[in-house]
């Protein structure tokens, strides 16, 4: 699910900002970004995280 939405910000962004561009460096570091949320807060075996976790970060937590 976070590959998916990851993806689909992307593709958003791409279609809806015409001066929207990612370098590779810069999707690197997302694909990293997504790895490390999963990896601290989540089970690295099955590549799942507690949803409550996933909102707190996104929602919560980075509004303050």
């Amino acid at each position: 699910m976070a590959a998916n939405a990851r993806l689909a910000r992307l593709i958003t962004s791409n279609a809806t900002n015409p001066t929207y561009s990612l370098s590779d460096l810069g999707s690197g570091f997302s694909i990293g970004e997504t790895a490390a949320y999963v990896g601290i807060l989540g089970d690295v075996a099955s590549g799942t995280v507690k949803r409550e976790l996933v909102e707190y970060l996104f929602g919560k937590w980075a509004k303050r």
